[in-house]
């Protein structure tokens, strides 16, 4: 019933109260299988839909992926309402046209960019109650980009400050590694 009407808060409500007992896994499994149920029960108000697009986790090679939309009731959305004319006098004042596809992305288009900060982290190596290793890194910052226009990624790091300091024999620490404003960058 939530897939044939989605803005009925009531049953919204009640289909929350149920989910709430599951694990995610499940309700994920229940929305498929009431998906499954009403393509057969109904096969006019659900339709496949493909969706191209890059996987992160396996290559830069694009990935089509199929899965099952529900229609909802027409006339309850803003382009129900409008006529036949007035959707083609939209459509050219934004300059949209219909069953044309969308033009190539350029290369330098940036799909999706991930950032890590991490401001400041110190990591020691205790003996007896001494520090005998203290590691010490200062504004850490890595990026990743995929440009998949350009079929390519881009892996850049930044670190303000790097310092390894070891103990001495009278157990002074002593800095052995200083680095200060170290910047690489990686683009394949």
């Amino acid at each position: 019933q939530t897939l044939l009407h989605p803005t009925d808060t009531e049953l919204k409500l009640d289909l929350q109260q149920l989910e709430d007992r599951l694990d995610i896994l499940n309700i994920v499994i229940a929305r498929e299988d009431a998906k499954i149920h009403l393509s057969r029960s109904n096969p006019d108000r659900v339709y496949l839909f493909e969706r191209k697009g890059l996987w992160w986790g396996r290559s830069l090679e694009e990935e089509i992926r199929t899965e099952l939309r529900v229609m909802v009731d027409k006339g309850r959305g803003i382009w129900s309402q409008l006529t036949s004319s007035e959707k083609t006098q939209l459509y050219d004042a934004i300059g949209f046209v219909e069953g044309v596809q969308r033009p190539e992305k350029p290369k330098q288009y940036i799909e999706h960019k991930v950032n890590f900060t991490l401001a400041n982290c110190s990591l020691s190596l205790i003996n007896r109650g001494k520090e005998i290793l203290v590691v010490t890194l200062a504004q850490f910052l890595a990026s990743v980009e995929t440009r998949p226009s350009a079929k390519a990624f881009k892996i850049s790091a930044r670190v303000e400050s790097f310092v390894v300091e070891g103990a001495s024999a009278e157990h002074d620490l002593i800095p052995l590694v200083t680095a200060d404003n170290i910047l690489t960058g990686n683009t394949a």
